[in-house]
């Protein structure tokens, strides 16, 4: 299904204080690359969790999101955010741009992952404080730089347990980086879904355990989560944290019974990736 992206007015706003959100991207950034260092040729040709890619397919994609990344920020420095994700098959597109690694390919995929993946941090470390509300593009559409560095952690966070949990890699569980991530991605499934209706608002809540994680999610135009405990009378998604994300990005089953008539507002991404189901999370 082809993106519509909400250009203009930011699509969606996390609200993560800013040290929680670099600590959290970085910390996991790093992790990232240090795993993808560490693997040999084999386990980089090992199936993912994402349907026909490799780990070295799931490494090929996280580079080219990173040169995204670095391209999306230097265009909103300069005051003019890029479109260009209007029209964008977040399903089809990536299988296309990955033709698949083989045993002559995975060190460069490696090096060139690396390498995109070195600037990227180098470039969220060294960012100043005046710049975390500069308007860049993403999925969802227009966003600050601080929801665009939330997207890139649910990312690469999701593609980390891709690749890590077939090989039985235990996968890094962080607090912080669990709770950024969740917040993420049912603000994100809610944006996706308000591309699919018209002039309709909602607010749900949410009650995670492991880590404990409250979240009010108003839901419009300009799709806001807040770290604060669901108003009474709002039907609220419970469940551990882990396994709220994962069923919210499509990787497991996710019981949505609780939100009643709301229930479409995390059904946002399983629309985006229908009907062939988690590839790709960019």
């Amino acid at each position: 299904m082809l993106l519509n992206p909400h250009y203009g007015a930011p699509a969606m706003r996390v609200m993560t204080e800013t040290p929680d959100i670099r600590r959290a991207f970085l910390g996991q950034q790093r992790r990232m690359m240090s795993t993808a260092a560490a693997l040999t040729d084999q386990q980089l040709l090992a199936p993912s969790r994402c349907e026909g890619w490799s780990a070295a397919d799931v490494l090929e994609h996280l580079g080219g999101v990173a040169q995204f990344w670095m391209m999306s920020m230097a265009a909103g420095v300069a005051g003019e955010p890029t479109t260009i994700l209007s029209g964008f098959d977040p399903e089809a597109t990536p299988r296309e741009m990955v033709a698949g690694s083989d045993a002559a390919s995975v060190n460069h995929v490696r090096e060139q992952y690396l390498a995109a993946a070195t600037q990227l941090d180098q470039t969220i470390a060294t960012l100043g404080d005046d710049e975390w509300e500069t308007i860049v593009e993403a999925p969802p559409g227009h966003v600050t730089i601080g929801t665009m560095l939330h997207h890139a952690l649910w990312d690469c966070w999701t593609h980390e347990r891709d690749i890590v949990l077939p090989l039985g890699i235990e996968p890094v569980e962080d607090p912080v980086e669990v709770t950024c991530v969740l917040a993420h991605a049912i603000g994100l499934t809610a944006a996706f879904a308000m591309q699919f209706v018209d002039s309709r608002s909602a607010r749900i809540g949410v009650l995670a355990v492991d880590p404990l994680v409250e979240l009010t999610v108003n839901v419009a135009r300009t799709t806001v989560v807040s770290f604060d405990s669901p108003p009474a009378g709002v039907p609220v998604l419970t469940g551990s944290a882990v396994d709220l994300a994962e069923g919210i990005t499509c990787r497991q089953p996710l019981d949505l019974s609780s939100l009643g008539e709301q229930a479409w507002v995390v059904e946002g991404l399983a629309e985006v990736f229908a009907p062939a189901g988690p590839s790709e999370v960019e």
